[in-house]
C-alpha cells in the first residue's frame, strides 16, 4: 500500500521534529559538561622599557569571572615544596607561527628550605587579587621561589608572547579544592561536585607581549651567568658568548627589540640548535630547529613566501617519519613527501583545492636506491 503525499509530508515533518529534539537535548548535555574555567588572569609589566639584563616585575590580576559562585584560589605567599602552582611559558611574538621559546621548570629549588605553604584565598564573584611575578630576579629566585621565576637560558633582545600557567595540579591543596579533566565529559556538570572542575593543563593568562630592548652594554648578567656582547665590523649582528664561547647571535639595531636575525649556538659542537629569520614586522620568515639523534639533522625547517604563505615546511615526527610539505604561490599545500628512518619507500602525495580546503587527490610509493637517513638529507627542495 503506497502512502500518498500527504502522508509522507507527514513523516518527513515528524522525522525532523524528532531530529531537532535530539539535536535540543543533546546541546543542552554538551553546556552542562563544559567545564567553566572560571578566572581572568592578566599581567603587567611594572617598569616601561626593559632592557637586556634587567629583571622583569610583572603584576598579576586574577579575578574570579563566575556570576554567582565564590571559588578558591591558591596565591603562591610562600613555597618550599612540591610544583610551583605558577609558572611561565614563553613564546615567539609572531602571530604567524605559535613557536614555543622557554617553558620555566615547575620544580621547586631553594637555596635555603623553609616550611611555608601557598596562601588559601576563597574570591567572591567579580573580586580580584593581585600579586608580584618576577622573572629572571637573581639570585631571589632561589630565596623566594613563590614570587620570583627562572628560565633554563637568558632572553636577550626580542619580541616575546608571554603567559603565567595557574596549575594547582600536584599540590595537596589544590587536589582538595579541584577536579581535574582533560577533556570535557557529557553529563559532568560544573555543579556536579563540590570539587570546581579545572583543567589538568592549568589556566593561563592572557597574552602579554613583552620588548626587550637592544642594550649598550659590553657585559651582561643574566640571572648567574655573565655573557659579553660583542658587534660585528659594519653590521648590526651581535655576538654574545659565556666563557669564551659564543651562545647565541642575535641581528638588531641598538636600543632596538625587532630583531632580524637569531641562532642559539652548541657552545660544544658550534651548532646551530636553533635559528629564527623574521620579516619587518617580526612575522617569521624562516625557522630551523635542529639537534636530533643520530646527528644534527633538522627536527623542523620552515620557510615563508610572505608573512601568510608557505614555501615548504620540513619537520620530524614522533613515530621516525620525516614530512615534507610544499605549498603553492597562493600558500595552499600541493604536495607531500613522506619518508621514514630505515625505510626505502617514500610517500607522495598531491592535493587539489576543494571547498577552500586541500584534499589529497592522488597518492604514489616511490622507492629510493638506499634506506632513507635524515643525516644525510637536506630539506631544501
Amino acid at each position: 500500500m503506497r502512502m500518498t503525499e500527504l502522508e509522507m509530508q507527514s513523516r518527513l515533518l515528524r522525522l525532523v521534529l524528532v531530529f531537532l529534539a535530539c539535536t535540543w537535548l543533546l546541546a543542552g548535555r554538551l553546556h552542562a559538561g563544559m567545564p567553566i574555567i572560571p578566572f581572568s588572569i592578566t599581567l603587567a609589566k611594572a617598569q616601561a622599557i626593559t632592557y637586556e639584563g634587567d629583571p622583569i616585575n610583572f603584576n598579576v590580576t586574577v579575578q574570579n569571572t563566575h556570576p554567582t559562585r565564590r571559588l578558591p584560589l591558591l596565591i603562591p605567599t610562600g613555597q618550599a615544596g612540591y610544583n610551583k602552582i605558577f609558572y611561565f611559558k614563553i613564546y615567539d611574538a609572531a602571530s604567524n607561527l605559535w613557536q614555543a621559546r622557554w617553558v620555566e621548570s615547575r620544580e621547586v629549588t631553594l637555596s635555603q628550605k623553609a616550611l611555608s605553604l601557598p596562601t588559601l584565598r576563597y574570591l567572591n564573584p567579580g573580586e580580584k587579587v593581585i600579586f608580584s611575578a618576577n622573572l629572571l630576579d637573581f639570585p631571589r629566585s632561589f630565596t623566594h621561589i613563590e614570587r620570583n621565576h627562572m628560565l633554563t637560558s637568558p632572553m636577550f633582545a626580542g619580541r616575546y608572547k608571554v603567559y603565567l600557567i595557574y596549575d594547582p595540579t600536584g599540590n595537596p591543596i589544590g587536589d582538595t579544592l579541584y577536579k581535574y579533566y582533560e577533556a570535557p565529559i557529557l553529563g559532568l556538570g560544573e555543579e556536579t561536585s563540590d570539587k570546581l572542575l579545572f583543567p589538568i593543563y592549568g589556566k593561563e593568562s592572557e597574552p602579554y607581549m613583552l620588548d626587550i630592548r637592544k642594550s649598550d652594554k659590553s657585559m651582561i648578567v643574566c640571572q648567574n651567568w655573565t655573557y659579553t656582547c660583542n658587534r660585528r665590523p659594519r653590521t648590526d649582528i651581535w655576538e654574545y658568548a659565556r666563557d669564551n664561547q659564543v651562545m647565541r647571535l642575535i641581528e638588531v639595531k641598538m636600543d632596538s627589540s625587532n630583531s632580524r636575525y637569531e641562532a642559539e649556538i652548541d657552545p660544544e659542537t658550534k651548532k646551530t640548535l636553533r635559528a629564527f629569520t623574521w620579516f619587518p614586522d617580526h612575522n617569521i620568515k624562516e625557522f630551523r630547529d635542529y639537534g636530533l639523534p643520530p646527528c644534527n639533522a633538522p627536527r623542523q625547517e620552515l620557510r615563508m613566501e610572505d608573512a601568510n604563505r608557505a614555501r615548504y615546511n620540513f619537520s620530524y615526527r614522533e613515530d621516525g617519519t620525516y614530512l615534507f610539505e610544499h605549498f603553492n604561490e597562493a600558500g595552499v599545500l600541493e604536495y607531500i613527501y613522506r619518508y621514514t628512518v630505515g625505510s626505502d619507500e617514500v610517500l607522495y602525495r598531491t592535493y587539489k583545492v576543494k571547498q577552500g580546503r586541500p584534499k589529497a587527490a592522488q597518492s604514489e610509493t616511490w622507492k629510493l636506491a638506499r634506506p632513507f637517513d635524515p643525516c644525510s638529507f637536506t630539506a631544501h627542495p
